[in-house]
């Protein structure tokens, strides 16, 4: 006997959970099942359909007041300051009062490697700290600083401080110009991570020309210095300073991934080809986290260091460098490589599709392999919002690789663990998100919109039979869900929601592959 349809729920009825999420929710009172399911505290307003618009414009309204006052009587939401105290024309110092200042600079290290910061966070303050005048070489480099308070005036979300973001960022791309020719001890190193903070910060806006512009200086300090080399960072530390070494260490990769990201996000060509940074030219450790500096240990060239990219490729499980112990910085490393590789093959592939089957099915297995070593995202974890990231770009690396003609169920069912990701953590987790989720939210949501249109013109799905267009179309609003929220903070994040809304109206064919997200529509 066939199973009958379950009726639909009538519109209002859902819980405020699942309402807010756009997902389906079965009604049941007190708590739906889904609610029980994920653990979430369930709650139902009793309203009719006619009053809905009106009460969400009327909460909506109640929050934007709430939040004025707020900021009126604060100036800034998250950093609790009264702009009162500021003395006039403050801006126009070369930085900021010192208390105001020392705000600006712990709002943005609580977020800090989100933002692609590798220096050590407790030399950094105690530099910072130092009683002297802008620009003094016991302190941070002015490049380095003035980057850092544009990004705390970013983070703050304070209207106030908005109306003096373009200041401070005018004086940081001047420091920025000017560092290769300054006299502060640490130039090169703090003219690096500048570079990063200014890179991101341009992507964080979705000015991605930009920001891939500060990146590529960013490599290109790298090479100079020769930090993708054991010779090189201990050439370029002071006094063989542990500490040192592993910031330059970190700096090295974050610049090479980023621009990895990025490189596959555009498809324009790296900065650092394979002939720079070839698998067997980096030879220097894997990075390390921000709390591991103080078990840092000294970095020696014993001429028998094997390259960590070729361990990866040898052996993806076990590709811990030496002893040490794995970080997270370390695992997105290691995702945005593979992301890199499978974007490479699958170009490779569409030029010639009997080509590189053996490399296909290796980078296959890699990276399914790897996949299975990441730490699983759980609700409340404090580690999510870096964890979603690596699951997110080793996602992607699967999609890329699909070369059939339809989407393979082993692509689906990838798309649909993103989902699943979400399904356990709220977009507050993620913020201030790392601006690269957008593009790896929109190649996951194109892969759910091409699926769905196969189902509705009734071309073959490769889903189970247990599978439906509604749940794909819950996917998509969950994956929507996310990225309007998150691109409330992120512009970035805004613009690739809103394109791909477009995609999902059909603005674009239904069979179109995931793409580089910045190609001219």
């Amino acid at each position: 006997m066939e199973a009958q349809p379950v009726a639909p729920l009538p519109r209002g009825k859902a819980c405020l959970p699942c309402r807010q999420r756009r997902v389906k929710c079965d009604g049941i009172q007190p708590s739906c099942g889904r609610c029980i399911d994920k653990k979430r505290q369930c709650k139902y307003r009793e309203q009719s359909i006619r009053d809905e618009p009106l009460e969400r414009e009327a909460a909506a309204l109640e929050e934007r007041i709430r939040e004025n006052e707020r900021l009126r009587h604060m100036g800034m939401n998250t950093l609790g300051f009264d702009p009162s105290l500021l003395p006039q024309q403050w801006w126009q110092a070369d930085e900021p009062p010192t208390f105001f200042a020392r705000l600006l600079v712990t709002g943005f290290l609580s977020s800090a490697p989100i933002l692609g910061f590798f220096l050590d966070p407790e030399r950094f303050m105690q530099s910072f700290d130092t009683r002297e005048c802008f620009g003094h070489s016991s302190r941070p480099s002015p490049a380095l600083l003035s980057a850092i308070y544009v990004w705390g005036i970013t983070l703050s979300k304070s209207p106030y401080l908005a109306a003096y973001e373009s200041v401070f960022l005018s004086r940081a791309l001047h420091h920025a110009a000017t560092a290769p020719t300054s006299t502060h001890p640490n130039k090169a190193k703090h003219a690096l991570q500048a570079e990063l903070l200014l890179g991101n910060y341009y992507f964080y806006r979705g000015l991605v020309p930009e920001g891939r512009a500060h990146c590529n200086v960013a490599i290109r300090i790298a090479l100079v210095y020769r930090v993708h080399t054991l010779a090189g960072v201990i050439q370029t530390s002071r006094n063989f300073d542990a500490i040192e070494q592993r910031e330059w260490v970190n700096a090295f990769w974050m610049a090479y991934c980023m621009d990895l990201c990025w490189t596959v996000a555009t498809s324009l060509p790296s900065v650092c080809p394979d002939l720079c940074f070839g698998d067997d030219r980096v030879n220097i450790p894997w990075p390390i986290d921000g709390t591991q500096f103080k078990k840092a240990i000294h970095i020696q060239d014993t001429g028998k260091s094997q390259s960590p990219l070729t361990c990866l490729f040898e052996n993806p499980v076990t590709t811990f460098y030496g002893d040490e112990e794995v970080s997270f910085i370390t695992m997105e490393c290691k995702a945005a490589i593979l992301l890199h590789r499978a974007h490479k093959l699958a170009m490779e592939m569409a030029a010639n599709p009997s080509r590189a089957t053996d490399k296909h099915t290796k980078l296959c297995r890699i990276i399914d392999d790897f996949r299975g070593t990441i730490s699983p995202v759980v609700p409340g974890g404090k580690a999510n919002r870096r964890l979603v990231i690596v699951h997110t770009l080793a996602v992607l690396a699967t999609l890329r690789l699909d070369i059939s003609p339809n989407w393979t169920k082993k692509s689906i069912e990838a798309a649909f663990y993103v989902i699943s990701i979400l399904d356990n953590i709220y977009p507050e987790e993620l913020k201030p998100v790392n601006p690269m989720i957008g593009f790896l939210w929109s190649g996951v949501g194109q892969v759910l919109i091409d699926e769905s249109s196969r189902l509705a013109t009734a071309s073959g799905s490769s889903l189970p039979s247990d599978e439906n267009e509604d749940k794909i179309e819950e996917a998509i609003n969950q994956l929507c869900y996310f990225m309007e929220e998150c691109g409330r903070d992120c512009p970035y994040i805004a613009i690739q929601h809103k394109r791909l809304e477009a995609r999902r109206r059909g603005i674009f064919s239904g069979s179109e592959r995931p793409r580089p997200v910045e190609e001219a529509d």
